[in-house]
């Protein structure tokens, strides 16, 4: 079960990370890799940024509760 607790860590401490970058960002990363595509609305940005923190957030409680 340490394992599994530290890669609970590992994962709500990326997902935070990842959270903090700039809606900008994502858009050109996206650009880079789907040229062709149309680009998302900023309403999806918003939506993935609170994904992730909620992510990260459950990660924590999960490996506070982890034995």
């Amino acid at each position: 079960m340490a394992a599994l607790n530290v890669v609970l860590w590992v994962l709500a401490v990326l997902m935070f990370l990842m959270a903090l970058v700039p809606s900008s960002r994502w858009r050109a990363l996206r650009a880079a890799f789907y040229p062709s595509a149309s680009p998302y609305p900023d309403a999806f940005y918003v939506w993935n940024r609170c994904a992730m923190i909620g992510t990260s957030l459950s990660c924590v409680v999960f490996a506070v509760w982890t034995p």
